[in-house]
């Protein structure tokens, strides 16, 4: 019988790791962000936000989320205060988003706590250190992918 995934040591060492390194990235972004009051989501969604060049369909597509799932998050964002969300005057279809002073605040303080720890993160990485992972991980994305 051909070994089992679970038993091969490298596959091992790589999902631990990756396990590991979520978690602490989870703990210290939490420790990080506590006297902010948006969420690591909320802040690249209002980071987009105040791009303004993506639609919502857009936003979705780079969050991986659905666009129901994006409607709820930006409904959250409009409840408290950070987003003001208007139809668009050149279609009555949509809407056009607006990131506003509050949560240009929020995002500015959100935006700070996660960029250090961020360079924390990758202090010692190299550009072929970058390349390298993004070439792994576009191998194995584009593997999961072929399963759908």
């Amino acid at each position: 019988m051909e070994d089992i995934i679970f038993e091969n040591e490298y596959f091992k060492s790589v999902m631990g790791k990756v396990f590991l390194i979520k978690k602490l990235f989870h703990n210290q972004c939490q420790e990080a962000t506590k006297n902010v009051h948006v969420t690591k989501e909320q802040c690249f969604l209002l980071h987009m936000i105040e791009e303004g060049k993506l639609t919502q369909s857009e936003i979705a597509k780079q969050m991986h989320i659905s666009n129901a799932t994006l409607s709820v998050r930006i409904k959250r964002l409009e409840e408290a205060g950070y987003i003001k969300r208007s139809l668009s005057s050149s279609d009555h279809r949509k809407y056009t988003l607006e990131i506003t002073e509050q949560g240009l605040m929020e995002l500015e303080k959100a935006a700070l706590a996660i960029d250090g720890l961020t360079r924390k993160m990758i202090n010692s990485l190299t550009v072929e250190d970058y390349e390298h992972f993004i070439r792994i991980a576009d191998i194995i994305t584009q593997n999961l992918r072929e399963e759908e």
